[in-house]
């Protein structure tokens, strides 16, 4: 599947990002739901079927760190989701191998794309991005490992799914809502333009993947 036709997605909070998510992707909210990095579990309520969250924090049904595997059996969910967490590992090619290797059939992903024009704004003004990306004499609770556009995002996502025997059902652009006008402005112009401006305009990269 290419992004010459993609399904774009605007947002303004985490909690609409995800309720975003599981109006789209509620046909694949059946089933065995393993929500990775789910913190308080905001998705159980529109799953129709077991759902289990998973979080080194928050209020997890399984409390575990991803970055240190995961000690669950071959293909035991119908439908794994992993938003906005990979880049919060060092070893994202193990994860990623991870999520296929649990899935029966499913996978929603999403990633961020840091390449965004506001945050080549904030690098060209000597800005920071935020705790996830400072440079700090305080050990950081958490943080981002990787700088990545939505470019490489979609290129990862699609090789490493062809490499554990995916494929990938959809694609997604997401944008910010911005309240600003200029901002929302310069955002809105920039979505039209068509996928050849993702890299700069979307503020995510969403994937749906299919066990082939």
């Amino acid at each position: 599947m290419s992004l010459k036709k993609p399904r774009k997605i605007y947002f303004r909070s985490m909690q609409e990002k995800l309720d975003i998510v599981a109006g789209l992707f509620k046909d694949y909210l059946r089933g065995e739901v393993l929500d990775i990095g789910c913190g308080e579990g905001y998705l159980r309520k529109f799953v129709e079927g077991k759902y289990t969250g998973l979080d080194k924090d928050g209020n997890p049904d399984i409390k575990a760190d991803i970055r240190n595997g995961l000690n669950l059996k071959d293909m035991s969910f119908d439908t794994v989701l992993a938003l906005d967490v990979l880049e919060h590992t060092d070893d994202i090619h193990r994860v990623f191998d991870n999520l296929c290797r649990i899935s029966r059939q499913w996978i929603i992903i999403s990633l961020p794309n840091i390449y965004e024009w506001r945050f080549r704004a904030y690098f060209m003004f000597g800005k920071e991005l935020d705790d996830l990306y400072r440079f700090s004499e305080t050990p950081p609770i958490d943080r981002h490992r990787w700088i990545m556009s939505f470019n490489q995002a979609k290129n990862f996502v699609r090789k490493m799914s062809e490499k554990n025997n995916f494929e990938i059902a959809k694609e997604m652009s997401c944008f910010y809502r911005y309240n600003k006008i200029l901002p929302r402005v310069i955002t809105s112009i920039g979505s039209s333009l068509g996928p050849r401006f993702h890299n700069i305009f979307a503020n995510s990269y969403f994937a749906l993947l299919k066990r082939r």
